[in-house]
């Protein structure tokens, strides 16, 4: 490390959040992880709980989304040398008294101090385009390549010209203006935390992290002598910034360009059959067909369908999707899906035969037949004649009533049909929780003694 290194380090400002499993009580772990940096750690008995974190005062709180065991610590805002200081520390705790799984991550928020360092902008004004286009992601990725395939910490690289269908083969100057970027939680860097003056890197975690300090170090450094170089040239771009986006450009044209008519779309995806109120008449698609194009572009470069077909209901407006196979779906919203095989984030869909892996279910509907594995199923009624294995389960006073093998029901009204194993863990079901989430933390929380109910037995609708 170089002297304009340490000096950039010098204005960092880092917080932590580290998830974990221990056997210990919270209390125990806030008590011995504080003697251990000598800091104040408030044990809170809610997730997302109000209490604010500061001066030397830290807080610790229950996480379900990993069971009864897992405990999110949230420090406070630390100069970089501290931060780092602690950041061994807890490892090393977590290294002899707990452990992590995939479900574990750490969260790292990088923000600068003002009076240590001069920048021409705030954080909060960063050029995303030109951080996005410069930033090393497979240097991360190459540290943990597990979190390559977490929908939680997805690539950045995601790069979309808002005029989607339009072109300019000669680019010589770049308006960030025109391009749509990241604005999600769920991304390898949380941009949407900028607002604040501070992001979220989310890249980190998995099993074993707690033994990768150095590994976490180096792309903490990475990350912050990387993002205060973006800020010192906020508004211009280099050569290589300038060759990636032609790149991208000239890559994005390549299937936007089988859009142009439906002609070349049927010409170039011939496996994606396409009907209007369930009719293929030509005529009629072309009518319809600069409606459902977008939707065509959403599932083939957000979702990577290649294959299925997709149905537009006229009269309600309403897509149906049937036989596809979505491995990157960000996000795939207000579908009827069936007989699909699916992995990424789910938001107000209904769901019909469909294999469901390592995704995100919120506000929507499991109506049948669905199998769905290691997935957090959120505000969505999961009926009968529907499996969940390895799931995490957050229904709030949605039923529950299909099949549950192992995994955690965390809210939901469990119906007479359910079925759920006895290694399931059922949090209290007195707790009362908010809209967003928020339940109490009571130490008879635990697996099920619920064991297995009878499955009723109905035709498949």
């Amino acid at each position: 490390m170089n002297l304009e290194e340490q000096k950039i380090l010098g204005s960092v400002v880092i917080g932590f959040e580290w998830e974990f499993y221990s056997n210990e009580t919270k209390q125990v772990i806030a008590k011995e992880i504080g003697q251990l940096i000598r800091k104040k750690i408030k044990v809170c008995e809610i997730y997302h709980s109000e209490e604010e974190v500061g001066k030397n005062t830290w807080k610790l709180e229950p996480d379900f989304s990993g069971g009864i065991k897992m405990a999110e610590l949230i420090s406070e805002p630390m100069g970089y040398y501290e931060a780092i200081s602690v950041l061994v520390k807890v490892l090393g705790w977590i290294r002899e008294k707990g452990w992590t799984d995939e479900k574990c991550a750490l969260h790292v928020n990088i923000s600068f101090d003002e009076f240590k360092t001069k920048l021409p902008v705030k954080l909060g004004a960063i050029n995303k385009l030109k951080f996005i286009l410069g930033f090393n992601e497979e240097m991360v990725y190459e540290k943990f390549p597990k979190r390559k395939n977490s929908i939680y910490a997805r690539s950045i690289n995601q790069v979309i010209p808002i005029n989607r269908f339009v072109f300019n083969d000669n680019i010589t100057q770049i308006f960030k203006e025109n391009y749509e970027l990241p604005n999600e939680k769920y991304y390898g860097i949380n941009f949407t935390k900028l607002a604040k003056d501070y992001f979220e890197v989310r890249y980190l975690g998995g099993r074993g992290y707690e033994r990768k300090g150095q590994d976490i170090i180096s792309i903490v450094n990475y990350i912050s002598t990387f993002t205060h170089g973006v800020m010192m040239n906020n508004s211009t771009y280099t050569d290589s910034e300038l060759g990636k986006l032609k790149f991208i450009i000239k890559e994005h044209k390549k299937v936007v360009s089988s859009f142009s008519d439906l002609d070349s779309f049927l010409v170039n995806y011939p496996n994606i059959r396409v009907l209007v109120d369930l009719k293929g008449d030509v005529q009629v698609l072309k009518t319809f067909y600069t409606k459902i194009r977008e939707q065509l572009f959403n599932l083939i470069v957000r979702c990577g369908v290649r294959r299925g077909m997709l149905n537009y209901d006229a009269d309600v407006g309403k897509y149906q999707l049937k036989d596809a196979v979505m491995t990157k779906a960000f996000p795939v919203s207000e579908m009827e899906i069936f007989d699909s095989k699916i992995q990424g984030n789910i938001v107000d869909c209904d769901l019909y035969r469909c294999t469901i892996s390592n995704s995100h279910i919120i506000n929507s509907n499991l109506f049948s037949g669905n199998t769905v594995t290691k997935t957090k199923i959120v505000n969505t009624p999961f009926h009968v004649y529907n499996k969940a294995i390895d799931c995490y389960i957050d229904n709030k006073k949605k039923p529950v009533n299909g099949t549950v093998v192992r995994g955690i029901i965390r809210s939901g009204d469990i119906g007479p049909m359910a079925k759920i194993s006895k290694e399931t863990e059922i949090i209290d079901p007195e707790m009362k929780g908010d809209e967003k989430g928020k339940g109490g933390f009571k130490d008879k929380v635990g697996p099920s003694n619920v064991g297995y109910t009878k499955l009723g037995i109905q035709k498949d609708i």
